[in-house]
């Protein structure tokens, strides 16, 4: 048996919001944001859209991407730092 990664994807919701949009919101600095946490910008998922949403999205991608069928994928490992809230 013959265990691999094959393909990997990912997706991000929605427009990307740049250091700027999130300074005139919140009192940051700027160069501290972009230097030392290495962010220049971010992803906002919709109220009502959830980590699952997304897997499920970056999954049709992949699916899409690589021709696969559903049924012959043997294992799917989904990663997040942010899970469903009930």
């Amino acid at each position: 048996m013959t265990l691999g990664i094959e393909a990997i994807s990912h997706y991000l919701p929605g427009p990307p919001v740049d250091n700027q949009n999130v300074i005139a919101e919140h009192d940051f600095d700027e160069a501290f944001i972009r230097d030392k946490l290495g962010i220049q910008s971010r992803y906002f998922a919709a109220d009502d859209e959830f980590a699952s949403d997304l897997a499920v999205t970056a999954c049709e991608k992949l699916l899409a991407a690589t021709g696969r069928d559903p049924n012959a994928i043997g294992l799917l490992v989904g990663v997040t730092q942010t899970p469903d809230y009930c």
